[in-house]
């Protein structure tokens, strides 16, 4: 058995008689869609990972650097499709949406056949259960752990350690997301700090997951990403390590195990127990001309996109049919539409049993901001400077962005970090917030 990495959670799993494609994602050309790019940058053709032609394709969420229809259309659309048994499968939908005809959905506690003797388990994670999963291979009688960047949860993967002996497992090593890179409230000082303590978080996280699981060999990988605009230059804040500190951390901790590190487009044999060449760590700093050249790559949702010539155009625009831009002579009060969504949020955070007074802001750049409460059904409009509540946290993007996201157009789990920022008072974290912005739907 072989595995061949491409970047982030993207490896490829070659067995004698089964090949795995895991999360295919490519930012082609320094070029993305979603202002999410490849780290280190790609150098990858479409003709290269048109030709690796896999006998299946395991998407474990739809994340934008795990689900991406560029890369995805790049495959026949009869290979089969591999997702975990979700209540609400969007992830099954997502992937038939791009015409492929062979969607296998794992149904929880039954294995899969796969090629000859090979299988496999998919699982969905105890938290996060509407987006992540992981899975469990066993390829040529190697027994392999995915679990791509889904949230350590010690009694699932204290139970899944006892229930198989890992040869192998692919564990994440950082979480990236919008703290502390793009938290308003935080001075440049305060965000180094909260990223080196997220850094240490992380490698702890990792730590976790080998001491729930016990494999025998460990890939630290997903986190091979960064962020388009002005968000690329501030790598600095987002709180991501390397796999070697990592590495070094679970070892400090008394963990046993070999590391397999392996660059982008680099393979390892687990029969030779030999690499394809030796590995070299790569930093930002290494990478200063890509992260240059992406950090001047505007979003279409950046402010300062929408020039005066595009006033006029509403909704349709001449830089593609594709692109959703509202001008802002079009824009409007949006209290009447954010007063249904905010009905439709109630319903879900009631399903949740979610009880909180916390208020939660909408700024689209307007002279005065969206307030919305988690205790009640109301929305207000008020200046930010005449905000009065002790627990509280604003959303902010464009317009036409924010458009997108209340008409389930848009998902706000993958425009959040790239494409948003925040404020919140205090600076403690508030899952349940996060998790209900999802639902703020018409």
């Amino acid at each position: 058995m072989k595995i061949k990495y491409y970047t982030n959670s993207m490896a490829l799993i070659t067995g004698k008689s089964t090949k795995i494609l895991f999360d295919p994602w490519i930012t082609f050309n320094r070029n993305s869609t979603t202002n999410l790019y490849n780290f280190p940058e790609s150098n990858f053709s479409k003709e290269e990972i048109s030709s690796i032609n896999p006998d299946y394709i395991y998407i474990t969420h739809t994340h934008a650097d795990h689900f991406d229809k560029q890369t995805l259309n790049l495959f026949d659309k009869n290979i089969p499709i591999l997702c975990a048994d979700y209540e609400n499968n969007f992830t099954e939908k997502n992937i038939k949406s791009l015409g492929f005809k062979n969607v296998i959905v794992c149904k929880k506690d039954q294995t899969l056949s796969l090629n000859h003797d090979d299988e496999c388990n998919l699982y969905v994670a105890e938290i996060n259960p509407e987006v992540d999963s992981f899975g469990v291979f066993k390829i040529d009688g190697f027994t392999m752990l995915n679990a791509n960047d889904v949230v350590y949860s010690k009694n699932q993967m204290d139970i899944i350690g006892k229930k198989y002996d890992f040869d192998f497992a692919m564990i994440p090593y950082a979480y990236q997301g919008p703290y502390p890179a793009f938290y308003e409230n935080l001075s440049d000082e305060d965000r180094k700090e909260k990223a080196d303590e997220k850094k240490i978080k992380n490698y702890e996280l990792m730590n976790k997951f080998i001491e729930s699981t016990k494999p025998k060999n460990v890939f630290p990988f997903a986190a091979g990403c960064v962020y388009g605009g002005a968000k690329a230059l501030k790598y600095a804040y987002y709180g991501v390590g390397t796999a070697e500190e990592a590495t070094k951390y679970c070892k400090d901790k008394g963990q046993q195990f070999k590391e397999i590190l392996i660059n982008s487009g680099e393979e390892y044999d687990f029969i030779t127990k030999k690499e394809s060449s030796k590995f070299v760590p790569i930093t930002h700093e290494d990478q200063a001309d890509y992260l240059n050249h992406i950090s001047k790559q505007k979003s279409i949702f950046d402010d300062d996109y929408i020039s005066e010539k595009l006033e006029k155009y509403f909704p349709h625009n001449e830089i593609g049919n594709d692109v959703f831009l509202i001008g802002r002579s079009f824009q409007q009060n949006l209290k009447r539409l954010l007063t249904k969504a905010r009905s439709n949020q109630m319903k879900w955070q009631n399903k949740m049993n979610i009880v909180s007074e916390k208020a939660f802001y909408i700024d689209v750049g307007h002279e005065y901001l969206y307030r919305m409460s988690l205790a009640d059904d109301t929305v207000n409009l008020i200046k930010e400077i005449e905000i009065d509540d002790e627990n509280y946290e604003i959303f902010r993007c464009s317009y036409s962005l924010f458009i997108g996201l209340l008409t389930g157009h848009f998902n706000y789990s993958n425009m959040k970090t790239g494409l948003m920022s925040f404020y919140r008072k205090p600076d403690v974290f508030d899952p349940k917030i996060h998790t209900l912005m999802s639902y703020l739907q018409v």
